[in-house]
């Protein structure tokens, strides 16, 4: 009667404890982080990998994506046929290879998706680094942006606002005349030989995005 008894209870119990595992299952992939009330890196990274609709097509289930259409440069715009790629790592799996994120022509629109993935998921809304990295690779070599940290969080703001996920593409999400502007001025910057970190720097300096904006002019040359 004794092993009866224990077979019964078990068999009854069964069902409860595959809805109870299933439950906590469900709860943890769709909940935010109990730390911080934030959506976990891993998934707003994998959300934002599959929510490009519009310039960029999906080529594979992969990371890898190319912009669509033929690049239509600006008037006087740098290195408008380069061909470029931007490269994701991620920080948190140490053991996951760099993989292309994105690739397409014209130095100008590399730079541009380039700001957007760094400001977006490099660097959080409360200034502190993300889970993820980008630097492009171009004909004259490697380009990642570095600098001013406040400069970088006041700059996110301006462009993103407190957004912290994606439902249109990383560079769809921003400001768009201001995402442009930044990219313009670090293209005259890469001409000159210089680095990213002066416009994190003006960042930091500014009164505000306007005022941004305006001091953006004294890199882009006429």
């Amino acid at each position: 009667m004794g092993k009866q008894s224990t077979i019964k209870f078990l068999f009854c119990a069964l069902p409860l404890i595959c809805a109870v595992t299933a439950g906590g299952i469900t709860r943890q992939d769709n909940t935010p982080d109990n730390s911080t009330g934030r959506t976990p890196t891993m998934r707003r990274l994998w959300q934002n990998r599959n929510e490009r609709t519009g310039s960029v097509s999906i080529k594979t289930s992969k990371r890898s994506h190319s912009l669509s259409g033929q690049h239509q440069p600006a008037p006087g715009e740098l290195y408008p046929k380069e061909e470029w790629a931007i490269w994701y790592a991620d920080t948190f799996d140490r053991d996951s290879p760099p993989s292309v994120d994105v690739k397409g022509f014209g130095l100008v629109e590399g730079l541009t998706q380039l700001w957007a993935r760094h400001l977006f998921e490099s660097v959080r809304p409360d200034g502190q680094s993300g889970f993820s990295t980008f630097h492009l690779k171009w004909r004259q070599g490697r380009v990642e942006i570095n600098g001013d940290r406040e400069g970088a969080k006041r700059l996110r703001g301006w462009l993103f606002g407190k957004k912290e996920s994606s439902y249109k593409g990383y560079a769809a999400e921003a400001d768009p005349a201001l995402l442009k502007k930044v990219a313009v001025a670090h293209a005259h910057l890469i001409e000159s030989g210089e680095k990213a970190e002066q416009i994190l720097t003006i960042a930091r300096a500014a009164k505000d995005g306007a005022d941004f904006s305006n001091r953006l002019d004294g890199l882009i040359k006429k």
